[in-house]
């Protein structure tokens, strides 16, 4: 029954972005690819199956080819598919690099380095990150801005370099917070969390989850409750506060 739903949704949604687009677009690549681009960070789902009726998409050319390797790169990504490889990506950046576009600039090259972290080349993706950061200065575009310092301070977090994980983590958080998207700034404060938990930094690490669990109150249910308790746990233990580390481990059941 939720499948059937489903596909009733995405075929009148198909219909109206199609109608739309149709008048604006010339092919129907074209209208394909706007539609996909209208909705991939509300319904990925959606925008997934628009890329997929592209027809010939080994054919496309020039502009209509470096879009169409962006948003197939940025669908993936947010249906959970596994990117092995950059040679799409590489045909957006290669693109778009000598493009006055700088915002489809900045995504390339945030999926670039996204490719290149999850393809185990760390130094080429925060190469990327850089140029994805660049690209997007002097844009309004809050949700890029956020997930570029996001994923780039994590990036850096695993390479132990701490304080420039703090400071992109703290950017996205700003970022977050102009937003209003309280699921980002949960995300943001975690990590914080337990970048001062892995630098001992046990009481700074207490006051960033705390202010997590407070907003946790007023965003139920979360996933990242889950993460919060048991770092909050963990602070405790560290402080040798066992009874309220306990309590916060039966949080999670």
């Amino acid at each position: 029954m939720k499948n059937i739903v489903s596909e009733i949704h995405f075929i009148l949604l198909g219909v109206v972005l199609f109608s739309v687009t149709s008048c604006r677009h010339g092919s129907p690549a074209d209208s394909l690819l706007a539609s996909a681009d209208a909705v991939m960070h509300t319904r990925p789902d959606s925008a997934l199956r628009f890329l997929q009726q592209v027809p010939h998409p080994e054919k496309l050319q020039g502009e209509q080819q470096a879009l169409y390797a962006l948003l197939s790169t940025q669908a993936s990504y947010k249906n959970g598919i596994p990117v092995e490889s950059d040679s799409l990506i590489s045909i957006a950046c290669d693109y778009y690099s000598a493009s006055p576009d700088s915002m489809r600039k900045a995504w390339s090259c945030f999926y670039a380095a996204q490719v290149y972290r999850d393809m185990s080349i760390p130094q080429k993706a925060l190469e990327y990150f850089h140029m994805a950061d660049n690209a997007s200065r002097g844009m309004n575009d809050y949700r890029l801005f956020s997930l570029i310092n996001y994923h780039w301070g994590n990036l850096l977090g695993k390479q132990q370099m701490y304080d420039d994980n703090i400071k992109l983590l703290n950017n996205s958080l700003e970022s977050n917070i102009n937003r209003q998207d309280t699921s980002g700034i949960l995300f943001c404060l975690s990590q914080l969390g337990w970048t001062y938990i892995l630098k001992d930094k046990t009481d700074s690490a207490e006051i960033i989850l705390k202010k997590g669990i407070d907003l946790l109150e007023s965003y139920r249910p979360c996933k990242q409750a889950v993460r919060l308790y048991q770092q909050m746990a963990i602070v405790c233990n560290m402080q040798k506060r066992h009874n309220d580390a306990l309590l916060f481990r039966q949080l999670l059941f």
